[in-house]
């Protein structure tokens, strides 16, 4: 992570698929009592809306989000978890891309029990290994197209 980086730590806004917004604030380590696992050492709040208004549940959302402000996350996403509360555990999640070392950028796929709702990303867990659970995510579902903002 840049340097730089550390220092901007504030609201940042990513978008979902399908006209979905996702605003994120990084929360100072285990500063929060509700804290889901300690061997974690961040958390951002990710909030979803829905542009379009239609209530969506147990659904699959595209998150693309900028991780310059997340410092500690591994290199390959790995320690990414996403959370509800720390009663429900983690969501099932895939890491579609993490390009830490050029763009700093990282695409996800997270089951949201709400898309008007929100949840924890958790990371910055040296020792975590890989914590996707695609067949969580996508069970249920008889096929996925996943096609690019750009048809051309």
């Amino acid at each position: 992570m840049k340097s730089s980086a550390k220092a901007g730590i504030g609201l940042m806004l990513v978008s979902l698929l399908l006209g979905l917004l996702i605003f994120a604030n990084p929360v100072p380590v285990r500063s929060n009592p509700d804290w889901w696992d300690t061997s974690w050492g961040g958390k951002v709040l990710i909030y979803v809306n829905n542009s379009y208004g239609e209530m969506l549940t147990n659904y699959p959302a595209h998150i693309s989000i900028n991780l310059s402000a997340l410092t500690g996350v591994q290199s390959d996403c790995d320690d990414l978890r996403a959370v509800k509360n720390t009663e429900d555990g983690e969501l099932p999640l895939e890491i579609e891309n993490c390009s830490l070392s050029e763009t700093e950028n990282a695409t996800l796929w997270v089951l949201v029990p709400e898309v008007n709702g929100s949840f924890y990303l958790y990371y910055n867990n040296p020792s975590a290994t890989n914590g996707e659970n695609k067949t969580g995510l996508w069970d249920g579902f008889e096929i996925v197209y996943h096609f690019g903002d750009n048809p051309t």
